[in-house]
C-alpha cells in the first residue's frame, strides 16, 4: 500500500475516524492494530517477525516490572536490615539478567 494510493488515504481516513470514537484507553491497541495491517499489507512474513518481536518485549516489560514490585516490596519489609550501599546489587540482579534475555531473544 503505498503513500499515493487512495486505498491508503481511505485506510488513513477509517483509522483516524475510529480512533477519535474509542475511548482513550484503548486507543493504543487500535494503533497497534492498525500500524500491523498496514506491514501486512507488504510482506506477511516479516510481518510476522515483528508480531513476535512485539511478543518478546511486551512480555520482558512484564517480567521486569514483576521483578521491580518483587523489589520493591522487599525493601519495604528490610529497610532496616540492609545498608543503604548494598541495596542495589542485591536487589536487582535479576533485572539485568531479564534485559540480557531481551536483547538475545529479539
Amino acid at each position: 500500500m503505498s503513500f499515493t494510493t487512495a486505498l491508503f488515504w481511505f485506510f488513513i481516513l477509517i483509522g483516524v475516524v475510529i480512533y477519535y470514537v474509542l475511548p482513550s484507553k484503548v486507543r493504543w491497541m487500535w494503533l497497534l492494530v492498525l500500524s500491523y495491517l498496514y506491514y501486512f499489507s507488504f510482506n506477511v512474513k516479516n510481518s510476522l517477525f515483528m508480531v513476535a518481536a512485539s511478543l518478546v518485549i511486551y512480555l520482558a516489560a512484564l517480567a521486569m516490572e514483576y521483578i521491580q514490585d518483587k523489589s520493591d516490596a522487599y525493601l519495604k519489609e528490610h529497610t532496616a536490615a540492609t545498608t543503604p550501599a548494598a541495596k542495589p546489587f542485591t536487589l536487582l540482579l535479576p533485572k539485568p539478567f531479564t534485559l540480557l534475555l531481551l536483547v538475545i531473544f529479539n
